[in-house]
């Protein structure tokens, strides 16, 4: 049960992990309560620290809360856990930007896809 609003990981079922970068981990999240899936990012703060990556999650986090755009995911929340910084987001389904940059021709969209949203 949520009190006060305060969210943290036990409030999730980490369903599967769906990719890693330089800062983080995101994993398809469920609700518990709820059952609404979620895309978390979670960044072990330790680890950001130690490789000095903190001030780049400060700024993904920052840019991320500032944004509201229909074709960016929404940043719903943000909470550490167990010396973890997560940011739980909308979930998009239809998978990694870059993965799909990657399978363009010459590895960038096309203007009419970038204005129409046609991939």
């Amino acid at each position: 049960m949520l009190v006060y609003g305060f969210l943290n990981l036990s409030h999730f079922n980490l369903l599967k992990k769906l990719g890693s970068g330089d800062i983080g981990t995101v994993y398809l999240a469920e609700l518990i309560e709820t059952k609404c899936m979620f895309a978390i990012k979670v960044m072990d703060n330790e680890f950001l620290a130690k490789r000095k990556k903190m001030p780049r999650a400060q700024t993904e986090r920052e840019i991320l809360r500032m944004l509201d755009h229909p074709f960016l995911p929404t940043l719903y929340a943000q909470f550490t856990s167990n010396n973890l910084s997560c940011l739980v987001m909308e979930f998009c389904p239809g998978g990694d930007l870059h993965v799909l940059r990657q399978k363009q021709s010459d590895r960038y969209f096309s203007e009419e896809a970038a204005r129409c949203s046609i991939i």
